[in-house]
């Protein structure tokens, strides 16, 4: 997945500096109105569509240990996309690893290998929408160094959720956050 992604790094990579630089002037009311070209959004979406054809986004439901088959299990993965927030496409899971529920993978069901988004992405329910989870995308920190509290803005929805080393069921994501802001993270794929 990621050796696709390094065309915005090699041979993209003025268009996308440029691009960053401007969100991150924006952000700040810093930029000015010409500065953005919208080709870098075709440039990533055309990369992304390429990726996502064959690796999957989404979250593992219900896996469970197979009946009389010791590190077997079975469930499903549901794929996160379209425009609603009720994804009815799935993939049956079979394999070697007991995936947790509602956590964010972006699957390769042909290499079987699964890339852990969390905790940049989790799936929570706010307290508007009660009847189902949102998907939370990190947006940053809050407050002083060192941080103990993020923010993430929901998906399809207006709704944003703050995560805190105080909150009861939270605190690991906070916790996790803080120590990525010190040092970059290790990704790595899990094979099942």
């Amino acid at each position: 997945m990621s050796a696709s992604y390094q065309e915005l790094v090699t041979t993209y990579y003025e268009e996308v500096n440029k691009a960053i630089t401007y969100f991150g002037q924006e952000k700040h009311e810093k930029a000015s109105v010409g500065e953005f070209n919208p080709r870098v959004v075709r440039i990533i979406a055309n990369i992304s569509r390429k990726v996502f054809a064959q690796d999957h986004f989404g979250l593992f439901e219900g896996v469970q240990q197979e009946r009389f088959k010791a590190g077997s299990f079975k469930g499903r993965f549901r794929l996160a996309v379209g425009s609603t927030t009720s994804f009815i496409g799935t993939e049956e899971y079979s394999g070697s690893v007991s995936f947790p529920n509602s956590e964010a993978y972006v699957v390769d069901f042909t290499e079987r290998s699964a890339l852990a988004l969390h905790p940049f992405v989790v799936w929570y329910q706010c307290e508007k929408h009660a009847e189902e989870e949102h998907c939370y995308f990190y947006d940053s920190q809050e407050g002083e160094k060192p941080y103990k509290s993020f923010s993430f803005k929901a998906i399809g929805f207006p709704c944003s959720l703050t995560v805190s080393s105080e909150h009861d069921m939270l605190a690991p994501i906070a916790e996790e956050l803080a120590t990525y802001l010190e040092s970059d993270p290790q990704l790595q794929t899990v094979k099942f």
